[in-house]
């Protein structure tokens, strides 16, 4: 059965407000947590996988763009492993009491099932309560074997308001 439309609505107000409940003040039900997942997904052109895995093998459900996950604050691929300064944002790290994956920053929530798509239904609703929220490309530094696993561009979740300063033309927007 599909859920109606303001079944699945979560607020605005209830977003800004850091409420992680559904409407009414109810608890976030999986449905209200699958259609945040969705439209979010839709929006910024990206895929909502509740079936992943993460690493080698780790079960867990987020955002990718083909088989590569958002990242989140990424690092240079140079062998520094420098953060990216100009895409450091602390509002896009995961609200506390969701597990995100914790051996790479990408926009994905280990587990499966029903707790696990609520909890990046939450780290979602954070993010848009944060600002605008933007997926850029970005250029991963990598070379050689790297690039060849991870690629020379990547693509990462931001918040506008919280960015610290504006890419410097090696990010494109995806709009």
């Amino acid at each position: 059965m599909t859920p109606t439309n303001s079944e699945t609505q979560t607020t605005s107000a209830e977003a800004a407000s850091g409420s992680l409940d559904g409407a009414h003040g109810s608890p976030l039900s999986v449905a209200d947590a699958r259609a945040i997942c969705e439209r979010f997904a839709l929006k910024h052109k990206v895929i909502f996988d509740d079936e992943g895995e993460c690493g080698f093998g780790r079960k867990c459900v987020g955002f990718r763009d083909g088989h590569k996950w958002i990242d989140h604050n990424p690092y240079k691929s140079n062998g520094d492993y420098e953060p990216i300064k100009d895409l450091a944002c602390d509002a896009c790290y995961a609200p506390s009491g969701v597990h995100s994956y914790h051996k790479h920053d990408c926009l994905a929530v280990l587990g499966r099932g029903d707790e696990a798509v609520i909890g990046l239904a939450k780290w979602v609703i954070k993010l848009e309560a944060a600002g605008e929220v933007k997926i850029v490309q970005y250029e991963t530094g990598a070379t050689g074997m790297q690039a060849l696993f991870s690629g020379v561009t990547a693509r990462a979740v931001i918040v506008k308001a919280n960015v610290k300063a504006e890419p410097r033309g090696q990010q494109k927007d995806n709009l």
